[in-house]
This record gives C-alpha cells, sequence and structure tokens, in this order.
C-alpha cells in the first residue's frame, strides 16, 4: 500500500491536472497567468490539507480552492479578452454550429425525436397556415381588389336572410349610386354548346354579365372586344366571348373564331371575343361570357343575379354603405307596386360587403379555428422538445458550471444554446416543410367542394416566412431553457455535486412537470373539440332527410329552346324516362328540377291559399318550388302523407295541380288540405292541392324545416317549362348507368348532353363535408396530442425513476414490496396528470365556445363528451406512468447501490 504522503501528492498532481486541461481552450495569457498560479495553490493546499487533516480535508481543500477560481475567473478573463472576443464572433458563430452538429451527432437518439417532433407540430400549422394564406389573407387576383363590393339584400321578415338582386334593382344601383364607379350584374348559368355535326353537344358554365363586369373586375379581352351596355338591352343581338381554356381546346386557338356564331341553347350567338387566360369569378371558374339583358320594364322583378360594383376613386366603404342605405328607403319611387308597409313588413336592408369577405365569410370561422387547433398541436410538440432539452441541459449542468468557473459570459453561454437550439430548429422546420407539402396535399383532397380560392393556396413566400418565424421562435425558446439553469450563483453548488454525484435539482423536475401540465391540459382542450365536433356530425348523420339516397344517382339532362311548345318537353322527358326504366337493374325512376341538398340553389316565391284573411302589411309568404316527373317521390322514397301520387296524364293535360309539404300545409292551410287551392299572386291560375308530402332538406340538413310547392314539369300557370332536370335512378351503378343514358339520348337526341353525375350519397355527404372535414382534422390533432401528452408523461416518470434509482435500491433493500414502488411511481404521475386535467377542463370549458357555431344539437360543455375525455386522458397517463414504473420495481439494490 503507498504511503500516505505519496497518495496526498497523486491526489494534488490529479487536481493540477484538472485545472490544466479546463484551461486549454482559453488564450495563452490568461492560461499561464491565472489558471496555473490557481493549480499550484490548490496543489499546495492539498498537501497542506493531507498533513493535518487527512484525505477528506485534502479534498475539501482543493474544492475551495476550485470555488475560489470560478469566483476569480470571469473578471479576470472579461478584463483580458473583452474585445478580442468581438473581433470573433463571426467565426466563433460558425465554429459554434459545427460544435453543436458534432454534438448532436453522438446523440442521434436525443436529436432524432427533437427533429421529428418539431418536425410534426410545424408541418401541420404550415399546412393549415397555407389554407388560412390562400383563402383568407391573400387579396383576390383583381387590380386593387380590396376596391371590389358585393350588393345584397336581405329580407328575414320574408325568412329570406340573402337575396340577390332582380333587373330593376341593379338598374337602380347601376344608375343612381355615386359610389361606385362601375356597377355589374352576374348570373352562372348551364347552357349547351351545339358541336359539330357528328360530335355530341357539350354543356358549359356560362356567365352572363353586363358591360360592368369589365370595369369592376379589371379584365380586357385578349381578342375582340367587351360587351357595351347596348349588349344588355332587351331586344339586342345575342353576343358571347369565349374563356381562353375553350378557345384553345375546342377552337384551335384560331383568332377567326371572332365574328362567327355558334349555338348555345339552341339560339345562334355571335362571338365578339376571347377573354385572357384566368379570367374567373372569385369563387367560381366558367367556360364562356354571354350578355345579360336588363330589362327596366321587369320592376322589382325576379331576384335571380348577383350585383357587384368598384368604388369609385376617393370613396370609402362606409361612405358606400350609407349611400346604398339611403336608397333603400326610395324603393317605393323607383317601384311603385313595392309599398313601405311591405318593406317594413320584411325587414328590407341592403348590405355593401367586399368580395373576398363575401367569398369566404362561411369558412372563416372554421378555417381559424384550425389553425388555433394545430398551434395547439405545435404547443405541445414544443412542451416535449423542451422536456427533451431540460434533460439534456441536466446533463450538461456540470459542464455548464465549468465554463462559467472558467470566464464563459452569459452571452457565450446563450450563444452555445441557442447554436444547438438553431440546428434543432432548422432541421425540424426543413422536416416540417417536407411534411407539410405531403399533408397539403391530402388537406386539398379531404377539403369540402365548397373550399373557396383554392387556387390561391400552396407553398407561397409567406408560408416559408411563417415557417421561418416557427423555426426562430423554438430556437430562441429551446436556447434560454438551459441558460437558465446555469446561473452564476449556482455554479459552487454544481460543481460541489458533480464531486459528489449528487442528483437533480427539484428546479428542473418542477419545470419538466410544469411543460407535462401543459400538454395534458392542451390536449384535453383538443380531444374534447374533437368529441363535440363527432357527436355534432353523429346527430347531423341521425337527422332524417325526408329521403332515401342510397343507391340513387342524379345526372343531369339539359333541353334547348327546341323545347319550348307546349307538350313537348313531357314528350321527351317521358319517353326519356320509359327507356331508362327498362335497363337491367333499374329499381324507379324520377325527375327533378332541383335536387335536395345540391348546393345549386333553388327557386322560391310568394303563394297565397284560398279563403285566406290576410292583413294588407302581413309579408308574402315565401316557399320553394321544384319540377318533378312522376316517379320521382317513389325513387327518392319521399312519404306520400297525404293524396294521390302524381301522373303523367297531369302533366300531358297541362292539369292545374300541385303537391305541398306538410309544413306548408300544417302552417298555412291547416286540416284537410287536399282539395284547397293556392296561386302564386292576383294575375296566377289557382292550383288544386292534389297530395301532402313529407318534409325534405333541400338546402341543409341542419335547417328547419321550409315550406314548398312540388308542380309538374309542365302545367299551366307558366309558360316556361323545366328545361333543365336531374334524372334520379335507383339501382345501376353510375359506371354503368352513364353509357347506357348516352346511349338512349343518341337515339332520342344527340343534341342532348349530360352533365354533373352524382349519387345521391355523396350529395348527402357533401353537405356535411363542413363538419367531417373540421371533425377529421380534429380528430388528427388530437390523436397527435394524445400521443404527445403520453409520451411527455413517460418521459417525466422516466427521468424520476433514473434519478432516483439510489433511493428505490436502499428502499427494497429495506424490505419495500414492488407493488408499493410501483404505487408510488404511478403516484407521481397521476399528480401532474390530475393537475393537468383540472387546468385542461377549465380551459376546455372557455376555448370550446368558439365552436358553438359549428355545432349542431351539441352543448359546448356536454358532460358526456367532457367527462369521456377526461376518462381518456386519465387512462392514457396511468399506462405512460405504468411503463417506467414496473421498470422501477424490479430495480435491483445491490446494483443500484453499487452504481452510486
Amino acid at each position: 500500500m503507498d504511503a500516505p504522503s505519496s497518495i496526498h501528492d497523486r491526489r494534488a498532481d490529479r487536481l493540477r491536472s484538472a485545472y490544466l486541461l479546463l484551461g486549454r481552450a482559453h488564450p495563452r495569457g490568461f492560461r499561464i497567468g491565472v489558471l496555473r498560479a490557481a493549480a499550484d495553490d490548490a496543489a499546495e493546499a492539498v498537501r497542506l490539507a493531507s498533513m493535518r487533516r487527512g484525505r477528506g480535508g485534502a479534498w475539501a481543500a482543493g474544492m475551495r480552492s476550485l470555488i475560489d477560481l470560478a469566483l476569480r475567473i470571469p473578471a479576470e478573463r472579461r478584463r483580458e479578452h473583452g474585445s478580442s472576443r468581438r473581433g470573433e464572433s463571426m467565426g466563433n458563430a460558425v465554429t459554434r454550429v459545427r460544435r453543436a452538429i458534432r454534438g448532436l451527432a453522438r446523440r442521434p437518439g436525443y436529436a432524432s425525436v427533437a427533429v421529428l417532433t418539431l418536425g410534426l407540430g410545424i408541418a401541420a400549422n404550415v399546412a393549415i397556415f397555407a389554407v388560412v394564406d390562400g383563402v383568407l389573407l391573400k387579396p383576390l387576383e383583381y387590380p386593387d381588389s380590396d376596391r371590389i363590393v358585393e350588393v345584397a339584400h336581405h329580407a328575414p321578415g320574408l325568412d329570406l336572410p340573402a337575396l340577390p338582386q332582380s333587373a330593376g334593382t341593379s338598374l337602380m344601383y347601376l344608375r343612381e349610386v355615386r359610389a361606385f364607379s362601375a356597377y355589374a350584374a352576374l348570373e352562372t348559368q348551364g347552357r349547351t354548346l351545339a358541336g359539330d355535326p357528328g360530335t355530341e353537344a357539350r354543356r358549359l358554365t356560362v356567365l352572363a354579365a353586363s358591360s360592368g363586369f369589365f370595369s369592376v373586375f379589371g379584365v380586357r379581352p385578349a381578342l375582340g372586344r367587351a360587351f357595351v351596355p347596348a349588349d344588355s338591352e332587351v331586344g339586342a343581338p345575342p353576343v358571347a366571348l369565349l374563356g381562353h381554356e375553350l378557345w384553345t381546346n375546342s377552337y384551335g386557338s384560331d383568332p377567326e373564331v371572332v365574328g362567327r356564331a355558334i349555338r348555345l341553347d339552341g339560339e345562334s350567338v355571335e362571338v365578339v371575343g376571347v377573354l385572357p387566360p384566368g379570367t374567373r369569378l372569385p369563387d367560381r371558374d366558367f367556360d364562356a361570357m354571354i350578355a345579360l339583358p336588363l330589362d327596366p320594364e321587369d320592376g322589382f322583378g325576379s331576384f335571380s343575379h348577383e350585383g357587384v360594383a368598384r368604388l369609385a376613386p376617393g370613396v370609402d366603404l362606409e361612405s358606400a354603405r350609407a349611400e346604398v342605405t339611403a336608397l333603400q328607403e326610395r324603393i317605393p319611387e323607383f317601384f311603385p307596386d313595392v309599398g313601405v308597409e311591405l318593406l317594413d313588413a320584411a325587414r328590407w336592408r341592403a348590405s355593401v360587403t367586399p368580395a373576398k369577405e363575401a367569398v369566404v365569410a362561411h369558412v372563416r370561422p372554421t378555417l381559424w379555428i384550425l389553425m388555433g387547433t394545430v398551434a395547439f398541436v405545435l404547443l405541445i410538440a414544443a412542451a416535449n422538445v423542451a422536456n427533451l432539452v431540460l434533460v439534456r441541459a441536466e446533463a450538461r449542468h456540470r459542464e455548464t458550471a465549468v465554463r462559467t468557473a472558467l470566464g464563459a459570459a452569459r452571452g457565450d453561454l446563450f450563444a452555445g444554446f441557442l447554436a444547438e437550439s438553431a440546428v434543432l430548429s432548422v432541421a425540424g422546420t426543413g422536416v416540417g416543410l417536407a411534411l407539410a407539402a405531403v399533408t397539403l396535399r391530402a388537406l386539398m383532397a379531404l377539403a369540402p367542394d365548397g373550399l373557396p380560392r383554392r387556387e390561391a393556396i400552396g407553398l407561397s413566400p409567406a408560408v416559408f416566412l411563417f415557417a421561418a418565424a416557427l423555426a426562430v421562435a423554438a430556437a430562441g425558446v429551446f436556447a434560454l431553457l438551459p441558460l437558465m439553469r446555469s446561473r452564476v450563483r449556482d455554479v459552487a453548488g454544481a460543481l460541489r455535486e458533480g464531486l459528489r454525484g449528487g442528483t437533480s435539482s427539484r428546479a428542473t423536475l418542477r419545470a419538466r412537470n410544469a411543460l407535462v401540465v401543459v400538454q395534458l391540459a392542451l390536449a384535453l382542450v383538443l380531444v374534447a373539440g374533437s368529441g363535440l365536433m363527432l357527436r355534432s356530425f353523429q346527430a347531423l348523420r341521425a337527422v332524417d332527410p325526408g329521403f332515401e339516397p342510397e343507391g340513387v344517382t342524379s345526372v343531369r339532362v339539359s333541353l334547348d329552346q327546341g323545347y319550348v311548345e307546349p307538350g313537348a318537353v313531357t314528350r321527351f322527358y317521358r319517353e326519356l324516362q320509359d327507356r331508362v326504366r327498362s335497363l337491367p337493374g333499374v329499381q324507379g325512376v324520377g325527375m327533378a328540377s332541383e335536387v335536395p341538398l345540391e348546393g345549386r340553389g333553388r327557386t322560391a316565391g310568394s303563394f297565397e291559399v284560398e279563403g285566406w284573411d290576410r292583413p294588407d302589411d302581413a309579408p308574402p309568404v315565401v316557399a320553394w318550388r321544384q319540377r318533378v316527373t312522376p316517379g320521382y317521390l317513389e325513387t327518392l322514397g319521399i312519404a306520400l302523407e297525404d293524396g294521390r301520387l302524381p301522373l303523367w296524364a297531369d302533366a300531358e293535360d297541362r292539369a292545374e295541380v300541385v303537391w305541398v309539404t306538410r309544413t306548408l300545409a300544417d302552417r298555412y292551410i291547416g286540416p284537410d288540405p287536399v282539395g284547397r287551392r293556392i296561386r302564386d299572386s292576383d294575375e296566377s291560375p289557382w292550383m288544386v292541392v292534389a297530395g301532402v308530402v313529407g318534409d325534405v332538406a333541400m338546402d341543409d340538413l341542419d335547417d328547419e324545416p321550409a315550406p314548398g310547392v312540388l308542380r309538374l314539369v309542365e302545367t299551366a300557370d307558366i309558360g316556361q317549362p323545366a328545361m333543365q332536370v336531374a334524372v334520379l335512378v335507383k339501382g345501376p351503378e353510375p359506371a354503368v348507368l352513364v353509357p347506357a343514358m348516352r346511349s338512349i339520348l343518341r337515339d332520342l337526341d344527340p343534341g342532348v348532353p349530360l352533365s354533373i353525375t352524382e349519387s345521391m350519397v355523396e350529395i348527402v355527404a357533401r353537405d356535411m363535408a363542413d363538419t367531417s372535414f373540421t371533425a377529421l382534422m380534429l380528430g388528427i390533432a388530437s390523436l397527435l396530442s394524445l400521443t404527445l401528452g403520453a409520451v411527455g408523461i413517460y418521459g417525466v416518470i422516466s427521468y424520476v425513476v433514473a434519478q432516483r434509482t439510489r433511493e428505490l435500491g436502499v428502499r427494497m433493500a429495506l424490505g419495500a414490496a414492488a407493488g408499493d414502488v410501483r404505487a408510488m411511481v404511478v403516484r407521481q404521475g397521476l399528480t401532474v396528470t390530475v393537475v393537468g386535467l383540472g387546468v385542461g377542463l377549465v380551459a376546455a370549458v372557455a376555448i370550446t365556445r368558439v365552436l358553438g357555431s359549428l355545432l349542431y344539437e351539441v352543448s359546448t360543455t356536454d358532460p358526456l363528451v367532457l367527462g369521456g375525455t377526461t376518462l381518456l386522458l386519465l387512462l392514457v397517463s396511468l399506462a405512460a406512468s405504468f411503463l417506467p414504473a414496473r421498470r422501477a420495481s424490479r430495480v435491483d439494490p445491490v446494483e443500484a447501490l453499487r452504481s452510486e
């Protein structure tokens, strides 16, 4: 055995070597002038203390010397090297980044988990922000698009929350409103373009517009001329402009097409120009434009088209609104048949809305809710990465303390931490952008058809800037966390712990527990929101639409002006229906001008019942109207509750009969409605109610039943029959049905095209698409948050178990049972869980209120959802806590004590 003096000498030498090794990274003058002197002092202190107090005293003396060095070095270093470090900042930054990359490469598990976790959070945020940016934030793609407004009417007293324009009101705004530099009337129509001999006709989406369209939207034709006011006069020759795609695909980009005539719905129309590429309305595309006639004799007329305008230079939105509002009081001057009493009863008003707001208003709440949802996911992911950073910081705490002792300023430490955090954040953002590109394509595939401005959605510069902002924020936060654990006043304690093998600080554990509480609270909010949307979706699915969609396919058929003669429409539709019924597998055939829930708009009008004693100042009663053929009710399974079914004889004889819905009969006719008579106006003929049918959801599943009137395709009350109908066929699949119907139409009339084939199941699903899409997105976010929350709980408890290995070994050595150890560890996890769930419940009750407008027959504080959500998270947390608890109960006391 060595003599005590030699042992003391070796200890002194090792301590001197440790000081010198720690000083190698520092400037020469500092190392020689300060470090060597301190090392010699420490070695001498060891020798003297050894002779007086033995081994323990020697080690304590060395420790005190090291602490003294920690207190003296920063001042010495700042005096000697303050100015030189500023000149080396750029080179040091590159060095720090390289060092951070090498450090992370040595810990691939830590780096991979942190990058992937952060990447998932950033991917979700970038993908949703790309949608928000494209739909809500980007301006419309027109010159000075913020000057374009939509003019609409509202008559809630007539149960008409939104009402478009008539020819009379459009002419009124065009002539009277000085706040508009241009005004345009717009109406989207379906028209049949006749093909060349031997080719099939095709159905086009045509925009009927007045001449103001070009001034409002800043569009100029690529060829030919724009519309002029004379083109919209009654009796003017019909003219059209071709869309660029139609001109290219159907006319081979032939400039000679200008001046030629095409046939739309059997009518000869002169082509006066070609539109530039990409010309479209803010919310829809079209194939061609035709001039929209505005007849001043129509008066207040039929409300059938939109009104858009451009604000005059120097006029703001509020001034335009004030002028339009004031003009409503003068309506009786322009339309003598419209009295003040009627306007008051209808609660009539007009609105002037920025065009972009009018397009995106219905999706704005949903998109911002989804943006908030994925922000929660990012916060949960960031909390997980922060927990990893804290573990890494704890492992490096002693190293950080020594660096501080050697003179590293807080700025130097922060720069080092920032370099590592920046590498993690940049890598996470890169992974996030790659995942976001894939996620965005999936979002567009899942998004409802009603999502506007799809063409503006993509990974734009604004989206990349948003991703960069997330990366910078993450890097800053992750760099601050270890810096907070490296305060100068903790240096002595950290070094002392380093020499005796201490355990983790309580402050670190509290910080990690706080992060888990945040994770669980946010996860509970997301899962609760997802549960509410799922309950709402289930409630919508349970709504009876009034018809049976299963197995029914809708195929649009359009007739041209060659069928306007009385009886022509009925004969064609009956022949078509008979031939389709004879196809194999067909169980039912019927036709209708408007298909329930199709979303193509519906016809509505006022009516009166014979024998009514309605006050003169009472508003007219409005009902939706539908043209049908015999077989329609049976094919869709719509209940006939009273009276008889429609017959072909009714259509052929143009009988004055109608069918009304249950709501109309109960609300306005009373008992025994069959045989009673109704009419549209004083000039219209009376029509006999032949039957009462069940209520049908025409616009939305969540709407209250509205009164409706069903008429046959040709009846005596109007001269214009239903020229476009949906053929509803029950039985064959669309892939089999459509080719067979095309063959039938070629035999009947090659000029009649088929268009818009959809199954009724798809139509119903589309009506619920907004709710199902929101529920799906919240569900995915909830799954991510549950997973990350469970990982957070598991990480904290595993960390605690690892830090308490010696304590657990002692407990088990003293007789503690494995079950007791498991229970102790699980209790610790449940304590954090209960706090997180308590905070989350309060937050969920407050935050889920924003979902109120999206829910159907579900309360935002639904106890089943909140209780189930809490229980689910509790079970997930139990499972996450049990695994490390099980590992703790298997600690070998001998190994645990030996390792210490």
